[in-house]
């Protein structure tokens, strides 16, 4: 547990003494835990009092903490195998065996809809078996993404879609746009850096003040990955909208569109064919 500094007295003004104490935790963090804090009067004395004490346990606890699976950490629970239950009563299963969880502080975050049956296999014959030096503190919760175990590929390159989309319509193509690849191509395949890119964004962009009327969908997504963990893949689908020019004039862009991706850990669109876009 932290060190209690409440029984030793530095100051007779309350908030003096509560500032006194802040100033002996970060020490302590630093001293003991290699900590470097900086509140910045971020958050109120009260509460970066709780924080500080908080965070200094935490660490602790941590660098004391054993790994074991997480099967272990939820004090091996009993469960039905999946493969004797009905998918009723694998969906109620479900439902017990998260709250075991979540008393526990875990919880499994999904991005897309699976089955009930999926989640429960994945947990029980997967996730139980990670090990991990996670530790429960009460108001902590450890999250864990499926995804991240196995990755959603049709989904990633809707979601970069849907961010190229976006980044369009509010003109905002920029070094942090991770949709586009590092490494983009110009229609006849010669490399661009990822600078004259956003130098082409540009220079469309100054020539309208607004896009307007925007729709948008996927007609189809495709993709391939290779043994050794290589991918490309495509989305396809319409697109439309109003470009207004600085005089107030309409030009209606509409169309087709194709996205390119390639894969090597995260999806980058490397070349497009976009209405309203020259190369």
């Amino acid at each position: 547990m932290v060190d209690n500094n409440e029984d030793e007295v530095f100051s007779d003004d309350p908030d003096e003494q509560l500032n006194i104490e802040n100033e002996i935790l970060k020490l302590k963090l630093q001293a003991e835990l290699g900590g470097n804090y900086e509140s910045e009067g971020i958050l109120p004395p009260e509460m970066e009092n709780v924080f500080l004490k908080n965070v200094i346990e935490f660490e602790r606890n941590f660098a004391n903490v054993t790994p074991k699976t997480l099967y272990d950490v939820l004090d091996r629970p009993n469960y039905p195998k999946a493969e004797i239950l009905s998918d009723e009563a694998i969906e109620n299963e479900l439902i017990l065996l998260e709250n075991v969880m979540a008393a526990k502080g875990i919880v499994v975050d999904y991005a897309d809809v699976y089955s009930p049956r999926l989640k429960y296999t994945f947990v029980t014959g997967e996730l139980f078996q990670k090990e991990s030096g996670f530790f429960y503190m009460p108001g902590m919760t450890m999250h864990y993404i499926y995804e991240e175990f196995h990755p959603n590929h049709r989904l990633d390159i809707e979601n970069q879609t849907e961010s190229f989309f976006g980044h369009w319509m509010k003109q905002n193509f920029n070094e942090f746009s991770t949709e586009l690849s590092s490494q983009p191509q110009d229609s006849e395949g010669h490399p661009v850096s990822r600078a004259d890119l956003f130098t082409k964004f540009k220079n469309i962009f100054d020539s309208y003040t607004d896009f307007e009327e925007k729709s948008f969908s996927i007609s189809n997504i495709s993709f391939e990955i290779t043994a050794a963990g290589i991918g490309s893949g495509t989305a396809e689908g319409e697109i439309s909208y109003d470009a207004i020019m600085e005089n107030g004039e309409l030009q209606h862009f509409e169309g087709l569109y194709k996205l390119c991706l390639h894969y090597d850990g995260y999806w980058g669109i490397n070349y497009f064919e976009w209405p309203g876009f020259v190369w």
